[in-house]
């Protein structure tokens, strides 16, 4: 069985307890772990299907249960805790002490990509490399980002998007993209995005006293819609998206690398049909 430190979700860990030991010992049941732990069978049950949560009383009794050390007791609770978590800010602060907690003990791919997303100029870097001829002089590549980032911060990213496997360095020097980049999917990773979105956001604003209008498009629009029109606007925001993306995909001579932004959000609060 995994130690506790190779999780990121404590449910995990608990079906896999319960399997292990189901297979050691005949009588382990969930009547006999619930019992144990203080707990309804059917409860634990629900919980190990991801279908409710252990409360803050139970953690006690579970960890002693499950014979966990004190680190092994602490990272435990901060998994319920991250499992729990429903805002964005909640989110990130526990999975960045889940991750500090794991680092000592387990070697795990998520703590790089959760980097990868955490600076604007890694995913830049990336796409700058699709068609630029970088043959090891990190100042220039430093140099070719707008804005310029240190020559550190280059190198930093390069190491970066090497582990991941997103790139290889060749013998002669060159590098190439080899792989596509993380989408959103597990809970993290979507915190991960959301704090990147905001950072690219953020550079939005600046693009307007930093570049002259030719060099750049930045326009808004506000509007009173239904929300239904909303839902219409977001498909049709989507398949733009996706036109985009194939058009970039047809480009054989890219000459730099750009950020393209779609934001709808309410200016008002939204008074929807049938609400009390």
């Amino acid at each position: 069985m995994n130690t506790v430190f190779e999780y990121l979700e404590y449910r995990d860990f608990l079906r896999d307890f319960y399997e292990d030991q189901k297979g050691k010992h005949p009588y382990f049941s969930y009547r006999y772990f619930g019992k144990r732990i203080g707990v309804d069978a059917s409860f634990l049950v629900k919980v190990i299907q991801k279908q409710m949560h252990l409360s803050a009383k139970t953690i006690p009794r579970l960890v002693g249960f499950l014979k966990l050390g004190k680190k092994e007791a602490e990272y435990f609770e901060l998994l319920v805790s991250f499992s729990k978590a429903k805002k964005n800010s909640d989110i990130k602060l526990y999975f960045e002490k889940v991750l500090s907690y794991r680092s000592p003990y387990v070697k795990t791919v998520e703590a790089d990509a959760y980097s990868f997303f955490s600076t604007w100029y890694n995913i830049a870097i990336y796409e700058l490399l699709t068609f630029y001829p970088f043959k090891g002089s990190v100042r220039e590549l430093a140099q070719k980002l707008n804005p310029p980032i240190s020559v550190q911060d280059a190198k930093k990213a390069l190491a970066l998007l090497q582990r991941l496997g997103f790139v290889t360095k060749h013998k002669d020097g060159t590098y190439t993209v080899t792989s596509k980049l993380l989408t959103t999917g597990e809970k993290w990773q979507s915190v991960a995005i959301n704090n990147f979105q905001k950072k690219m956001i953020a550079l939005s604003g600046e693009a307007i006293d930093r570049f002259q209008k030719k060099d750049r498009d930045i326009s808004t629009v506000t509007v009173s819609l239904s929300q239904g029109q909303v839902e219409c606007m977001k498909e049709k925001i989507r398949l733009l998206r996706q036109e985009l993306l194939e058009t970039a995909d047809r480009e054989e001579h890219a000459e730099g690398v750009y950020q393209v932004n779609f934001q709808v959000f309410p200016l008002t609060t939204v008074e929807r049909k049938g609400r009390k």
